[in-house]
């Protein structure tokens, strides 16, 4: 009998043929980019394999492998720009179930839609029921690390599923499953349901970027508000190492913000994910000097454990996560707690000579550095290396530590309220915002925290987030954010369009006043004319991001 399939397991590709490996390498590396998105080593990553058995789609067993065919690696080729999109809804599914132990019927494994595994589950009884809650579940997960992932599979489970049941000759209705048709609906009632949960994660990440270059009360209420977002993705199950690292990263800024400059006087690298690396001035302490052990410090050790609780957290999903450790040496660094810094510096350092990653590697030695302090000749040293190996803020500290550069807090922001100078679709930011907001309705708005809300808004082919605060101590009542599309792209006020290369933006605008990477992206941040630019690894602008506060 003839079997199909498609089913729940990963990682780590193996070797099939010569033939598959040159001519099929793109579905390993959108299983590589998934799996890095899920950032779990409990369970440890499948592995993918390639079958040339006919009439395989994908099937996952609980051995620890997924099993796609290359029947439906063609399938999706035929698919045209959304090749690699149906792969990685199909894979991210089945991911889903593999990190969230959906192996119910550990005998037979999971599978997608395989007739006589179909048959077998059923006869335990109430299978569709189960089914129907798993395959939810899944869709859900798998949405939204594809998105993480960098994917756009919202809009096409309905043309991924038409084409697998028609490619494959499959019934509309197989026993143990839900049929084609409720299969569909349950991809996009979690499709709707994973949206609403986007504008959360984009609105966290630009209100963190936002309060790297802030200091006193706007920094806390922004790093306050990062958090709300980033507390309401948990709320929702949507865990994964990078939201515990960037939850970890904002108590760590916080922390930070109450120390003493004199006593800390350094650029901490405090990294958000894997890739991304905070440059520019770097984080720095910004508190007035006290005496004694008094109320900053105090605030300042309740951030530091509430870091180390949520990098704690990450490392326990992913063990050989590098820049986890690392912030958690420069928790333990500012809690004055050397012994435990040494062990995770040398915990990162492995982690970077494994991967190789030789930004990470150049961390571990400026933060080795500040370590060592006391010894300047040993601490310099270690800058040095750091310099080698790329550290934006090696020289910065060393200049610092030598006495050549005062201990200074960054400047308190002070743009709320003021006009904006950049303009989206020849309109400035408020009077943009002033067409929309009477437009907002229930629909467009995800509760937060107590008595703050984000908002999400299409606006010419782009999308407006606006998070709003009614909060006591909050310096501002609503901060808004245009995001211009990838493409087609919107010129900024002074001529910048998406694909413009980097220096371009230079020319236009001059040396940016803070740069940020968050992974895939570098944002340049022009904090008098408010407007952040992405730019790619290309070096290239892909979109750009007006923000206001009102």
């Amino acid at each position: 009998m003839r079997r199909f399939w498609i089913g729940a397991i990963l990682l780590w590709p193996l070797l099939v043929s010569t033939s598959i490996l040159q001519a099929q390498q793109w579905p390993y590396k959108v299983f590589d980019n998934l799996v890095q998105a899920y950032g779990r080593i409990h369970p440890s990553a499948p592995t993918l394999v390639i079958t040339p058995i006919a009439g395989v789609v994908a099937e996952a067993k609980d051995d620890g492998r997924i099993f796609i065919g290359e029947d439906f690696v063609e399938l999706c080729t035929t698919l045209g720009k959304d090749s690699a999109n149906a792969m990685a809804m199909v894979l991210a599914h089945e991911l889903a179930h593999h990190y969230h132990h959906h192996f119910w019927a550990a005998t037979y494994g999971s599978a997608f839609a395989d007739s006589d595994w179909g048959k077998k589950i059923d006869s335990l009884g109430n299978a569709v029921a189960f089914r129907s809650y798993y395959e939810s579940q899944a869709d859900d997960f798998g949405l939204f690390f594809s998105y993480l992932a960098g994917y756009e599979t919202f809009t096409i489970a309905e043309k991924v599923y038409n084409a697998i049941y028609s490619h494959f000759q499959l019934p509309d209705e197989l026993p143990g499953y839900p049929s084609k048709e409720e299969r569909i609906a349950i991809a996009e009632m979690a499709s709707a349901r994973v949206k609403e949960l986007i504008p959360i994660f984009e609105t966290g990440k630009y209100l963190y970027i936002l309060s790297i270059s802030e200091s006193g009360a706007y920094q806390q209420q922004l790093l306050h508000k990062a958090e709300q977002c980033y507390t309401t993705l948990l709320d929702r199950n949507l865990a994964s190492r990078e939201i515990f690292n960037a939850l970890g990263v904002i108590y760590l800024q916080s922390g930070l913000s109450y120390l003493d400059p004199k006593q800390h006087p350094f650029h901490y690298p405090i990294i958000l994910d894997e890739e991304s690396r905070l440059y520019g001035e770097g984080a720095i302490a910004s508190a007035e000097s006290t005496s004694g052990f008094g109320t900053n410090e105090a605030m300042a050790k309740t951030m530091l454990d509430k870091a180390l609780y949520y990098l704690d957290e990450a490392t326990d999903l992913d063990q050989h996560y590098g820049i986890a450790y690392l912030n958690r040496a420069i928790a333990y660094l500012l809690l004055q707690r050397p012994v435990d810094a040494q062990y995770y510096i040398g915990k990162a350092e492995e982690v970077a000579l494994a991967k190789e990653n030789d930004r990470l590697l150049a961390f571990c030695w400026e933060v080795k550095g500040m370590l060592n302090a006391a010894d300047k000749t040993d601490a310099l040293a270690s800058f040095g290396k750091a310099k080698e190996l790329g550290s934006p803020t090696a020289n910065a500290n060393a200049d610092r530590l030598q006495g050549k550069v005062a201990p200074s807090s960054m400047p308190s922001f002070g743009g709320f309220g003021q006009q904006q100078m950049e303009t989206a679709d020849g309109k400035e930011l408020p009077s943009l915002y002033d067409e929309i907001r009477y437009q907002l309705s229930a629909r467009d708005r995800f509760t937060v925290g107590p008595n703050s809300y984000i908002f999400q808004q299409p606006y010419k082919q782009g999308q407006v987030f606006i998070a709003e605060c009614n909060e006591r101590d909050c310096p501002y009542d609503n901060l808004v954010f245009y995001e211009t599309p990838l493409q087609p792209q919107q010129q900024s006020a002074k001529g910048i369009t998406g694909g413009d290369q980097v220096e371009k933006v230079l020319d236009k605008y001059g040396n940016p006043s803070q740069i940020i990477s968050t992974g895939t992206y570098e944002y340049y941040q022009y904090k008098d004319q408010k407007i952040l630019f992405q730019i790619g690894s290309d070096n290239r602008v892909h979109r750009w991001i007006l923000y206001y506060f009102i």
